[in-house]
C-alpha cells in the first residue's frame, strides 16, 4: 500500500491468453482466417455473467509467411474453471472448438470431454492474474448493470505483436519487458482499461533453442488509437520500455530514428494485428465513467 492510502478491496479479474499453434500446411493456414471469424461470435458471454473483454485474433509467423498461431484472449472475473464452463454450455460452442483443434498442432485428446477442454486452457493459457494491469474494483456485471450494454462495446483494442531476434540477449530484454508491464495498478484518470503481455512460445524444435518467439501486448482503451499512443508516449517508463522493445525486436525502425512519436505510432500501427470486429465485450463505459460509479483501487499492485 503506498502513502497510507486507504485499501480498496477488487474483484477477482483475471487473464485468459490462450495460445494455440497452427498446423502450417496450406489448407490449415487458409481455414485458419474463417475458423477465427466464425468462433469469434459465438463465444459471446451475456454481461449479466463474467466477461470484460475478448478477442480472437491470428498470430503471425516470424518470417512473415503465414500464422503461428491463435490467440483466445479474454479478461473474465472469478476462478477460471467455472468461467470455462460458461463458454462450453453456449450454444455451437462445442462445435466450434472442434473445428479449432483440427487446424492446430497440439490438440487436446477429445474435443468432445468438458475436463479435456479445461485441462488444455489451463496447460496453454500463457498469462495469470499477476500478469494483469488494471484498477478496476467493480465486476463484469456490476459495471453493465450501471452502463447497459450496447451493439459493441465503446472500447478499443490494440494487440501488437513484436517478433523477437532469436539470441540469449533479445530473449532477456523481452522476458524484462512483459515484467515492466505485469501487475501495474492503472488509474481512472488514464485511457487503459486493461493490460497484459504474453510471450509466445517458439515452436518445438526451433532452430537455436530459444523459448519465445516473440510478445503480444494487449490492452483496451478508450478513443482513438493515435491520441491513445501519444499519451503512452508521453510517459517516460514507456519510452525506457520502447527502447528495450526496440532493441528486441527484428523490425524495429533504424537506430536513428526511433526516438520519436511518429516512429513509435507507425510501428504499432503496422504491427497491430486485431481486425475489425475483433473485441466483444458487454459494456459501454469509459473508464472516467465507470470510476464515477465504483471506486479504483488505492494500491500499486491488484491486491484480492
Amino acid at each position: 500500500m503506498a502513502n497510507g492510502q486507504k485499501k480498496v478491496k477488487q474483484t477477482a479479474i483475471s487473464p485468459l491468453s490462450l495460445f494455440m499453434p497452427l498446423k502450417q500446411d496450406k489448407n490449415s493456414q487458409n481455414a485458419a482466417a474463417a475458423v477465427v471469424k466464425a468462433f469469434r461470435p459465438g463465444v459471446i458471454i451475456p454481461p449479466t455473467e463474467t466477461l470484460h473483454f475478448l478477442r480472437v485474433i491470428l498470430i503471425p509467423n516470424n518470417n512473415s509467411q503465414g500464422s503461428a498461431g491463435i490467440m483466445i484472449a479474454t479478461i473474465f472475473d472469478g476462478p477460471m474453471n467455472p468461467y470455462l464452463s460458461l463458454f462450453w454450455n453456449r450454444p455451437n460452442f462445442q462445435q466450434q472448438w472442434a473445428s479449432l483443434c483440427g487446424i492446430i498442432t497440439n490438440p487436446p485428446s477429445s474435443t468432445t470431454s468438458f475436463t479435456d477442454f479445461q485441462n488444455y486452457v489451463n496447460a496453454n493459457n500463457l498469462n495469470l492474474q499477476p500478469d494483469l494491469s488494471f484498477g478496476y474494483t467493480a465486476s463484469a456485471a456490476q459495471i453493465a448493470k450501471a452502463f447497459p450494454p450496447g451493439p459493441k462495446p465503446t472500447v478499443n483494442p490494440l494487440s501488437l505483436y513484436v517478433p523477437f531476434k532469436q539470441g540469449p540477449a533479445a530473449q532477456l530484454l523481452a522476458i524484462e519487458a512483459k515484467k515492466l508491464l505485469s501487475g501495474n495498478y492503472i488509474p481512472s484518470d488514464t485511457l487503459i482499461h486493461f493490460a497484459e503481455v504474453a510471450l509466445i512460445p517458439n515452436p518445438p524444435g526451433s532452430k537455436g533453442g530459444h523459448k519465445y518467439a516473440g510478445f503480444l501486448l494487449l490492452t483496451c482503451f478508450d478513443g482513438p488509437m493515435n491520441p491513445y499512443l501519444a499519451f503512452f508516449w508521453s510517459q517516460p517508463a514507456i519510452r525506457g520500455l520502447w527502447t528495450l522493445v526496440c532493441k528486441a525486436a527484428t523490425n524495429a525502425p533504424p537506430p536513428g530514428q526511433r526516438q520519436s512519436l511518429n516512429a513509435f505510432t507507425n510501428y504499432i500501427n503496422d504491427n497491430d494485428v486485431t481486425v475489425d470486429g475483433d473485441l466483444s465485450g458487454a459494456y459501454t463505459a469509459t473508464l472516467p465513467q465507470i470510476a464515477t460509479k465504483f471506486p479504483f483501487s488505492t494500491t500499486i499492485k491488484p491486491s484480492f
